[in-house]
């Protein structure tokens, strides 16, 4: 039930918003909506958590540990957004699901990410771009959504109220030969740092 309120939260939240902007409700009315319906997940995850704690003392079952959703975006997801969704995947396989997505996906990865990524251990040989599903349904059970390039907010126009919006910028790939080596590298590099970051933010420095 808990979760249920939850996504129901996710679903009333831009609604009420577009209300308010509409002047279809005055906005102290929307804010008290807003608060009342806080209040009402707030005592569903408090139910939640005593029947969590009372399956522990009986059973001697301990909470499972969460699995968070992550979603990486670009603009083609073609090589920034793919290198992040390869490297979360293997370096924390047990702390989250991750998915990469383009606004505008290319036909095919970016050659000097992919050669670069297979030099590291990373076979994205098979992997094509794709698009982003802009539904509310397809992104309100995210938890995170990471832009490699801009806000969030270009991408999506209402981020779900539980979703926590990150931006990392980072510059154009260079043309083909041209210091690419060195750009990949540090595009790696930094990756790998935000992602630790991020993950060790969710689950702690032990985060699997």
């Amino acid at each position: 039930m808990a979760d249920q309120i939850e996504h129901t939260f996710a679903h009333i939240f831009p609604d009420l918003l577009a209300l308010g902007e509409n002047g279809e409700y005055d906005l102290k009315e929307i804010f008290a909506l807003l608060s009342a319906l806080n209040h009402l997940e707030r005592v569903s995850d408090q139910a939640k958590n005593i029947c969590e704690e009372a399956i522990f003392l009986v059973t001697g079952e301990e909470k499972p540990f969460k699995v968070y959703n992550i979603l990486f975006l670009d603009e083609c997801n073609d090589s920034i957004s793919q290198m992040a969704e390869a490297i979360a995947r293997k370096a924390y396989p047990g702390s989250g699901n991750y998915v990469s997505r383009g606004r505008r996906p290319a036909a095919g990865l970016h050659a000097g990410m992919v050669e670069f990524m297979n030099g590291h251990g990373y076979d994205l040989t098979d992997i094509r771009p794709q698009p982003l599903d802009m539904s509310m349904d397809g992104l309100e059970d995210l938890h995170v959504i990471a832009s490699m390039a801009g806000p969030v907010t270009d991408y999506v126009a209402v981020v779900p109220f539980h979703t926590v919006d990150l931006m990392w910028e980072f510059p154009e790939p260079p043309p083909r030969g041209e210091g690419e080596d060195k750009y990949w590298e540090e595009v790696f590099q930094q990756l790998l740092i935000s992602i630790r970051q991020l993950m060790e933010a969710l689950r702690g420095k032990e985060a699997p």
